[in-house]
């Protein structure tokens, strides 16, 4: 006598019912508004698609990045990030973990797509309706205690 279900089948329908669930956890790209970016964001080191792909972004102002990112944030930049409802950055892995850290300090949403080998597009906006505790939440209680 042979089983009903097989090994094979079982994982099959295991990985459907798993994407299925990550399909309805997935966050619908229709709830974020659209918007688009009044401030551009670029790294000087940054690769040329990178560069190509900023050059495809329509913004009202072009920041050319520093080499000390966190001192520059400190000084202006964070406040002009903040005070616009958008900022795309086109920079390199290590200052877009950078950015994405000091976005969600200054309570802004994150997205980093990666354009191409050597460069990423962080997308900032301003959270215009939130709930702190909510943020919280999505920072971590780590993030909440003060610890690292």
């Amino acid at each position: 006598m042979t089983p009903g279900w097989t090994r094979r089948a079982a994982l099959a329908a295991m990985a459907v019912g798993a994407m299925g669930l990550a399909m309805l956890r997935a966050p619908k790209a229709a709830q974020a508004p659209s918007v688009a970016p009044d401030l551009l964001l670029l790294d000087p080191t940054v690769d040329a698609p990178g560069r190509q792909a900023a050059d495809a972004v329509v913004c009202a102002h072009c920041i050319a990045l520093e080499a000390d990112l966190v001192r520059q944030w400190r000084r202006q930049l964070g406040a002009d990030v903040v005070a616009c409802a958008a900022a795309v950055a086109f920079v390199r892995w290590d200052k877009a973990l950078i950015l994405q850290g000091l976005a969600r300090e200054a309570r802004m949403s994150v997205q980093i797509v990666r354009v191409s080998r050597g460069a990423f597009r962080v997308t900032m906006r301003a959270r215009l309706f939130h709930d702190d505790a909510a943020i919280d939440a999505e920072q971590g209680a780590d993030d909440i205690a003060g610890g690292v």
